[in-house]
């Protein structure tokens, strides 16, 4: 009872100051992300109101406090839904969850509703008109593909936020697509063997959205799980530089070496996430510019409110930065816009 006490003060807090109530004129759009506080997603907000404002108009951002949860999702989504909103950029949690709740009332009040980041499953694409962002199996294509760069074989562990989100699995499959050297669209499954890749026994591992349970299971990775290979499909291992930085210490002579490798997608790189690269600990990042998919969920929102066709996919750029010998070097984007 404590535990539902706490989750609905939680949510009340959420609602009672994630929404302002009054905007003066203009059009007023929402970017719902996953978690108010994730700093990928404020990035993505700043984008989304620094465009909406240059046209005198508004972006919201809403969402959960703390931690990523479908359901408090689904409720931030509810209680924007009493609001006076022209239009809905959503970053998808459990898709087939929403689309049961909240989403029905969005379709029924004709809001006009898009995704960003995190896409709704491919049966539920009718309830969305448009997807900003990049393609997620690229992400995790790439993700393998440094993987690939240093080590041919070995064991792996993968590593996500929560089995529902559907762009983080989508990157796992590129991860396993990107080793095996399998194109084919769909999820070749747990790696056992395939192209000399076995996914260690608790992997892949989800930390639901706890930067502190990601970092103890990097180091129960590579000292319990021996695992030569990481892959952390999401940032937040890197959400606690300090203690990230001493779980890596012990094992810094075989990353240096790439006798073990650490690889990670992220939103824009810090000084500190350079800093990893520069030591060694790290070996390579995928880096999405969620500022840009923020102006470019706007730009369509803003389509649609005017009546205008929009195509299904807005690309937004990704970069693949290594760690080497010569320093840091960046590749071109996966996803041009």
């Amino acid at each position: 009872m404590d535990f539902r006490r706490r989750v609905t003060e939680s949510l009340l807090f959420v609602f009672l100051f994630a929404i302002p109530t009054a905007y003066g004129q203009g059009l007023t759009f929402a970017l719902v992300s996953k978690s108010l506080h994730d700093a990928n997603f404020i990035a993505a907000a700043r984008g989304c109101e620094a465009a909406a404002s240059e046209d005198g108009n508004h972006c919201l951002h809403v969402g959960p406090e703390g931690a990523a949860h479908f359901r408090s999702q689904d409720l931030a989504i509810r209680r924007l839904l009493k609001q006076d909103v022209d239009g809905i950029a959503l970053s998808v949690t459990n898709g087939a969850y929403l689309a049961r709740q909240s989403l029905k009332q969005v379709t029924k009040r004709n809001i006009p509703l898009i995704t960003f980041d995190s896409d709704l499953p491919e049966d539920l694409h009718f309830l969305r008109s448009a997807y900003v962002g990049p393609d997620n199996r690229v992400i995790g294509q790439q993700l393998g593909g440094i993987v690939n760069r240093f080590m041919d074989e070995g064991t792996l562990c993968l590593m996500s936020a929560s089995p529902f989100d559907t762009n983080l699995n989508e990157r796992l499959m590129g991860v396993r697509q990107a080793l095996t050297g399998d194109p084919k669209p769909d999820d070749p499954g747990l790696l056992t063997g395939e192209n000399g890749w076995t996914e260690t026994g608790r992997c892949p591992w989800y930390n639901a959205d706890d930067k502190s349970r990601a970092i103890t299971q990097v180091f129960t990775a590579y000292t319990y799980e021996h695992s030569d290979a990481i892959v952390s499909v999401g940032a937040w291992p890197l959400l606690d530089y300090n203690r990230l930085r001493e779980a890596l210490l012990p094992f810094r002579d075989e990353l240096r070496s790439r006798s073990k490798l650490f690889v990670l997608a992220t939103g824009g790189l810090r000084p500190q996430d350079y800093s990893l690269l520069d030591e060694g600990l790290i070996q390579g990042f995928v880096s999405i510019d969620f500022e840009a998919m923020g102006r470019t969920s706007y730009e369509v929102l803003k389509r649609l409110h005017e009546g205008r066709a929009v195509r299904e996919f807005w690309p937004t750029p990704v970069i693949q930065v290594l760690g080497g010998p010569a320093g840091v070097t960046g590749e071109d984007s996966a996803n041009p816009e």
